[in-house]
């Protein structure tokens, strides 16, 4: 007799350890006997020879456990037969989920009130006017000045009907406005030698470009990249081709260029002679470069939070008074001195404009942030910006007794639970499929369990979100004390802020698709369900030709019409714009036709797009779905015909063969017991003859 233990290890591998008992011995002699090539081995060695036995059949027996069966048949997955009352009390918690998920989001931020501080900050800082302009019609550098000078400044200081500073009467300027920019160097891109001309200066001889006609400057010491040749080039920005150089009335070449300029006195010019920072970080002259760790800026498309910062920071309070203000004199003042300074030039890629708005009816901060990108070519990109938060996670919770009468915490505090106790089902259920079947197919393979999953993680992510935006430095920083001299950088916060609610929203998504799952439990509400997985198929291919066709046709359009417009200057708006007039959206043909070098061929090509994708490929996406759909439809109507016949059976049977009536039953009751009782009766008569015919057999022996 042999007696197995086996241990089963996590890492797939199994270890058999195989315990000999005298019998085991005996075989393991008897074995060894018949075998020329052993002694028979008695006592401790015997002993020895089997542990030795066990360790290799432990080791030969090392392998995957899903290859392996373990000396037992593994069991084929077969799925589970629908349990409707445990679905349907499912499913009841499930619409509790999303009525808590939905009103939990709105508890935590008022839209109608968010909608209305932002509009109210686009129309006094983008819509408003300055010389019949707008800031999107900002198109040249001195349309950015005189947005600057004018709409800015105006919408900061004299939207108030009084002297209190405010913007739109409710909306307080919260600590000081930055100006940033970001820029490249004058060799980020390569220029061809034919266009290059050989300079010598000072026996130093280098190529440069033709690009930008002016003077001829010697290599400046602070920069001598200039002397390595390449030439006046800007390129897009990028980490790697970005300046960090001091330049303008930093460096001994920006003072002498700029001497002479209108406005600008000597004093002015050296005024930036020794410090170029400031006695603090960004009170400079904003010809310094601070990295984005320090600036801690958010990060905006290709742009990183680093750059060239000048802050105009507002005065201490006055006595008696809680709010520092920023003199409008002085602000204006400063933007003058950028501005003749030429802060802005052709290395200047994007230049921000951040600042920070509290309103108290509505207890809401805004990060503001409206930017100006120059393109390579010459364009400048007007992209307003409003991101409006509350500082706070839960509204008026001061201290931890707060929490258990916050109804938005009550509203987390049971979503929690609902959440928690998915994520335990899944997690059983996975483990379960994973020990039975020695596999984890069965469970990724199940549609309903990989909804299940991205059912929780949205909703994992936008907490894991919210608790960086509560340990966030910077929101510290803040809510101690907002209102002071220094800049209050809301925009990392804010991205958190906005984040956690967009994956809010995500998992109120995915919550409705799940419903799906509970649609199988009624044959009314099963039938979409059942097109759907029955075209899952065929609907891959067709969305696999749409997207070659797609690509196709975007490439196309991408070389022909995206010299001359916007939207098919890449592939991905090319594609974005062919899908929009796959949906009906035609208005783009006149450009087309318009803009276009070769007339004829944008005709050609809008005709064919439309004819072969709306005409020939939605129908046959449509054809698909009908044909399932019939199919799906057929089946249904027949398994209710099949129910309908055996109803139709089943009352005929009655028909044939009536049920008895209640007196009848009442008498085959009554015989039945009464048969029942005899039997009885017998039974325990028999009982009390057996002691006297065994005593009459024992009297006779």
């Amino acid at each position: 007799m042999r007696l197995r233990v086996r241990v089963r290890v996590r890492v797939r591998l199994r270890l058999r350890v195989s315990v000999v008992t005298d019998e085991g011995r005996h075989l393991l002699r008897r074995r060894r006997a018949d075998d020329p090539t052993h002694e028979l081995l008695n006592g401790e060695d015997e002993a020895d020879a089997a542990a030795a036995a066990a360790a290799a059949a432990a080791m030969a027996t090392m392998e995957d456990s899903d290859s392996d069966d373990d000396d037992m048949q593994r069991k084929e997955y077969v799925e589970p037969k629908l349990n409707r009352r445990r679905e349907i009390f499912d499913m009841g918690l499930h619409f509790i989920l999303i009525l808590l998920l939905y009103q939990s989001t709105s508890e935590k931020r008022e839209l109608r009130d968010a909608l209305a501080l932002t509009q109210s900050l686009k129309r006094i800082f983008v819509e408003a006017d300055y010389n019949d302009k707008t800031f999107m019609d900002v198109r040249t550098f001195a349309d950015v000045w005189d947005w600057t000078e004018g709409t800015l400044v105006s919408g900061l200081f004299d939207s108030d009907v009084d002297a209190t500073g405010n913007i739109m009467m409710y909306n307080q300027l919260v600590g000081a406005v930055r100006f940033r920019q970001v820029r490249v160097s004058n060799i980020s891109c390569n220029i061809s030698p034919k266009i290059q001309r050989r300079v010598e200066i000072a026996s130093r001889k280098f190529q440069q470009s033709f690009v930008f006609q002016g003077p001829i400057e010697p290599c400046s010491p602070s920069n001598p990249t200039e002397c390595t040749g390449g030439g006046e080039c800007f390129f897009e920005y990028s980490e790697e081709k970005r300046d960090v150089h001091d330049f303008g009335p930093c460096t001994t070449d920006g003072r002498a260029a700029l001497l002479g300029t209108p406005g600008l006195s000597i004093e002015q010019i050296n005024k930036y002679n020794e410090t170029c920072g400031g006695p603090e970080p960004f009170q400079g002259s904003g010809f310094k470069y601070y990295p984005a760790a320090l600036v801690k800026a958010p990060s905006y498309l290709i742009f990183d939070g680093g750059g060239y910062v000048r802050d105009i920071r507002p005065d201490e309070p006055l006595p008696g008074a809680d709010i520092p203000t920023v003199p409008k004199d002085r602000m204006l003042a400063d933007i003058d001195e950028l501005k003749k300074m030429l802060w802005l030039d052709e290395r200047t890629r994007a230049m921000f404009v951040h600042f920070s708005v509290y309103n108290a009816n509505f207890n809401l901060y805004a990060a503001c942030n409206l930017i100006f990108r120059f393109s390579p070519g010459g364009v400048i990109t007007p992209i307003p910006k409003f991101k409006v938060m509350k500082i706070d996670l839960y509204e008026g919770v001061k201290e931890m007794s707060d929490y258990l009468t916050s109804v938005e915490f009550q509203y987390d505090a049971a979503l929690m639970l609902l959440f928690f106790r998915l994520f335990i089902k899944e997690f059983v259920r996975y483990v379960s499929i994973r020990w039975t079947y020695g596999t984890s197919i069965p469970y990724i393979t199940n549609i309903w369990n990989m909804l299940e999953i991205a059912n929780l993680i949205p909703y994992i992510i936008a907490w894991v979100t919210r608790m960086l935006f509560s340990s966030s430095e910077l929101r510290w920083v803040y809510t101690k004390g907002m209102f002071a001299t220094r800049y209050a950088e809301l925009g990392p916060v804010a991205d958190f802020y906005v984040l956690a609610f967009a994956f809010d929203s995500l998992s109120i998504i995915i919550s409705f698709l799940k419903l799906f799952k509970y649609f199988r439990l009624f044959d009314a509400t099963s039938l979409l369900w059942v097109v759907l997985e029955s075209a899952t198929k065929d609907m891959a291919y067709f969305f696999l030709m749409l997207f070659l066709f797609i690509a196709g046709f975007a490439l196309f359009a991408e070389q022909m019409f995206g010299p001359t417009l916007r939207v098919f200057a890449d592939t991905l708006s090319s594609a974005t714009t062919l899908l929009n007039i796959l949906f009906g959206s035609v208005a783009v043909y006149r450009d087309m036709v318009r803009t276009a070098q070769e007339t004829t061929l944008a005709v050609l090509f809008f005709i064919i797009y439309v004819v072969w994708m709306f005409f020939i490929l939605v129908n046959v996406f449509l054809a698909i779905l009908n044909d399932y759909y019939g199919a799906a439809k057929g089946a249904e109507e027949e398994r209710n015909e099949q129910k309908a016949e055996k109803r139709r059976e089943a009352a005929a049977l009655r028909a044939a063969n009536p049920p008895p009536s209640y007196l009848d039953r009442m008498v085959k009751l009554q015989k039945a017991a009464r048969g029942r009782f005899h039997r009885f009766k017998s039974r325990i008569k028999g009982f009390t003859r057996r002691p006297v015919i065994y005593r009459r057999h024992r009297d006779e022996s």
